[in-house]
């Protein structure tokens, strides 16, 4: 794998944790307005349209969309990564696998530092860098 491929598969292993802060933020920044929705004078329904209508917002809902979907590209390559590398034995494979898909983003992480970046870099041609 050359430096530029680790590099970017480093970004985009990073980015669902980037992305669910940046849904945090825009959460929290709803937080006034919908405090103002429930104090008016407005009824149930209208306070509770108001405020599911913040909840799914353009902003929020793009940035989830963002998130499922590089989360998914993510970890069906890490996946496939897992299944293609010279593992010390099949144990060790579904070992990875199971983490991957029960505990999220922070095995990939694990993965990328421990398997990912020590292997020898190649260049574009093929040949490896020692």
């Amino acid at each position: 794998m050359t430096r530029n491929s680790k590099v970017l598969l480093g970004v985009a292993t990073f980015m669902p944790m980037v992305l669910g802060l940046m849904l945090v933020f825009v959460y929290i920044t709803m937080i006034p307005e919908i405090i103002r929705m429930v104090t008016s004078t407005g009824s149930g329904t209208e306070v509770m349209s108001g405020y599911l209508s913040k909840i799914f917002s353009g902003k929020a809902f793009a940035l989830l969309f963002l998130i499922i979907i590089t989360k998914l590209g993510v970890l069906i390559y890490y996946i496939i990564d897992a299944i293609k590398r010279a593992l010390k034995s099949d144990a060790e494979r579904v070992f990875w696998i199971l983490l991957f898909v029960l505990f999220g983003t922070i095995p990939l992480i694990v993965y990328y530092f421990t398997k990912i970046v020590p292997e020898p870099e190649t260049n574009s041609d093929g040949t490896t860098n020692l």
